[in-house]
């Protein structure tokens, strides 16, 4: 997640793309069957429109995939990507 920060997304672009990715995935969806983590790279630049290096790409794979699991490292990021400037901040030591 903080690597996306870096690139400039925020939490909104963050929040959006791993849900786009995780209903792609869902039934009925594009990728209906497919886990998120094992979407290639190809798929996730199409279906987020985007021109994404492979780091990014990878990245938000892993946030989605994170996202999708309704267990504490779920609940953890995403209180984190609720104040996503404040975690990086904390990331950082700089609070």
């Amino acid at each position: 997640m903080l690597h996306l920060h870096v690139l400039g997304w925020d939490a909104d672009d963050i929040d959006n793309a791993c849900q786009a990715l995780n209903e792609a995935c869902s039934e009925g969806g594009a990728f209906d069957g497919s886990t998120v983590i094992d979407l290639e790279f190809s798929a996730v630049r199409e279906l987020l429109r985007a021109d994404l290096t492979s780091g990014a790409v990878a990245s938000v794979l892993l946030v989605a995939e994170t996202l999708r699991r309704a267990d504490s490292a779920a609940a953890a990021l995403r209180e984190a990507l609720y104040d996503l400037d404040a975690f990086a901040y904390k990331y950082a030591g700089r609070e």
